[in-house]
Parts: C-alpha cells; structure tokens; sequence
C-alpha cells in the first residue's frame, strides 16, 4: 500500500534526478530579483511585523492573558501566520 511518505519520497528523488537537467538561472531577474521584478526578501516585512508583534505583546502585556494561557498566545499567531502565509503565496501565484 502507497502512503503519502511515500509519494512525497518518490517526489523529492524525481526533483533530485531532474535538477542537473534544468537550467541554473531559470526565473531569476537583475540583482537577484524575481521574474515579476520584486525582491527574494520582499516576504520579510510581513513575516518580520508578525514576528515583531507576537515578541511585543508576549512582552508588554497590559493583563497576563498569553502569559497564563500560552496554547492561546501560540493559537493566535499561528492563525496569523497561516493567514498571511496564504496571502502570500497567492500574490506570488498572481504575480501582483
């Protein structure tokens, strides 16, 4: 019986026999930007603001709400982080 371990195995070691046969610089734009003209580390202000807000409130709590219910604090900005995970993969995917 096929399992998805095996599937994803079977997946990375087609990727791993059809890399030397692609090219190198496919999709790559000037100064190591993307194709659609953004930066690689375009990603970073969102991620960085998610991580800059879940480090403020964890530290300056006005109730010591997520300090007495940490599954809360790590439900929270997990939800947040998969919201705008999701937001930009379908930006890369739309190319805006």
């Amino acid at each position: 019986m096929i399992d998805v371990t095996e599937i994803q195995i079977f997946i990375i070691i087609m990727h791993l026999l059809a890399e030397p046969y692609s090219p190198v610089q496919t999709g790559a734009g000037k100064n190591r930007s993307t194709l659609a003209g953004t930066s690689v580390l375009s990603p970073f202000l969102h991620i960085g603001s998610l991580i800059a807000s879940a480090a403020m409130i964890y530290k300056k709590p006005a109730v010591q709400l997520f300090e007495r219910h940490l599954c809360l604090y790590i439900l929270t900005f997990g939800f947040v982080a998969a919201k705008i995970t999701n937001q930009l993969v379908v930006a890369h995917m739309a190319n805006e």
